[in-house]
């Protein structure tokens, strides 16, 4: 009797970029090309550039998977409630350094040639944030994260390459104590202004 072949599994668009993804979380950026990917998911080559044209077009919609995911990290540091929104954005992008290596490296250790600076997609909130939790104006409140980023990018990339494993309490306490020194440079936060936190830091000025 003879024996019929089944139809040939098609591979979509949404198969390939899960699997991109996948590649992508588990071995790096630098990992991530057509060959390797094809042979992850035992096919030519020719199924990937049929759905995506380019490999960049890949990159693309993988660079959206990865801030997708990003939020829903920081969301749920949000949500737990245990910081002020401020702080919980801090927190939530060091844990991400450390929990999700190969996609921080992915969004913000990677080269750049030829593409824009990064900025943080929380930006606006972020913004928001401090500027509704302290009551600084928008300029101040920018110039205030900008300095702010700085350090908080130099302990993500600490944690994120193994050099130092702070806990979640050391990040908090990290992050709190360069907040405090930044008030320092840009005043005292003016809704601090008045209440017993305001006096504390006024008096350790002098």
């Amino acid at each position: 009797m003879e024996e019929t072949m089944g139809a040939p599994k098609r591979i979509t668009r949404e198969t390939i970029l899960q699997s991109a993804f996948t590649l992508l979380c588990k071995e790096g950026y630098e990992a991530l090309n057509a060959r390797s990917l094809a042979r992850k998911m035992g096919c030519s080559t020719q199924p990937i550039y049929a759905a995506f044209g380019r490999m960049d077009a890949l990159k693309k919609s993988l660079k959206e998977l990865a801030e997708e995911k990003y939020i829903k990290s920081t969301r749920r540091e949000l949500e737990s409630g245990k910081y002020n929104a401020y702080k919980s954005y801090g927190v939530g992008f060091v844990r991400f350094a450390r929990e999700e290596k190969q996609l921080f490296r992915y969004l913000y250790m990677r080269g750049r040639r030829g593409e824009k600076l990064i900025e943080d997609v929380n930006l606006p909130q972020i913004l928001e944030a401090l500027q509704s939790e302290y009551g600084y104006d928008e300029q101040r409140a920018r110039k205030f994260h900008e300095d702010m980023s700085v350090y908080s990018y130099g302990l993500a990339m600490l944690v994120n390459t193994g050099f130092s494993m702070f806990s979640d309490e050391e990040i908090s306490e990290c992050l709190q104590r360069q907040f405090m020194a930044l008030t320092g440079v840009y005043g005292i936060p003016p809704k601090w202004k008045g209440t017993e936190r305001g006096k504390r830091n006024e008096n350790q000025r002098e």
